[in-house]
């Protein structure tokens, strides 16, 4: 009985490792898959651009990274210049004295009453 039960945690320890093993294989296997799947329109852009429409691979291979400078300098010039701003919302408004934007109420009547004045010659 004790040899079964000695042996048991060396069973065990093995388990965890082939089923470690396993996962890591199954992530692997899937990164790749994803890998693979995320290139594969682009490589069948390519082999159409090079076979149907006569381009040569270097022309392909030129397009495609001028395409993707493109896209990282979109990306760098205008999108994450919106995203790193500290500016709260509205801030601008927060910076004005609120008493600029409210109107006077006896300079509005004083400006009507000129208007008034001019229209009756």
């Amino acid at each position: 009985m004790n040899d079964l039960l000695s042996s048991f945690p060396q069973l065990n320890e093995q388990t965890i490792k082939m089923i470690l093993y396993i996962v890591v294989l199954l992530f692997l296997f899937s990164l790749l898959r994803s890998l693979f799947r995320m290139a594969m329109p682009v490589i069948v852009l390519g082999l159409v651009m090079v076979v149907f429409l006569g381009f040569s691979p270097a022309e392909v291979i030129n397009k495609g990274i001028d395409l993707f400078a493109d896209g990282k300098n979109h990306l760098m010039n205008d999108v994450f210049p919106y995203f790193n701003e500290q500016k709260e919302p509205h801030e601008d408004l927060l910076e004005k004295d609120p008493k600029e934007n409210i109107e006077k109420p006896n300079e509005k009547l004083e400006e009507e009453r000129e208007k008034k004045e001019w229209n009756t010659f």
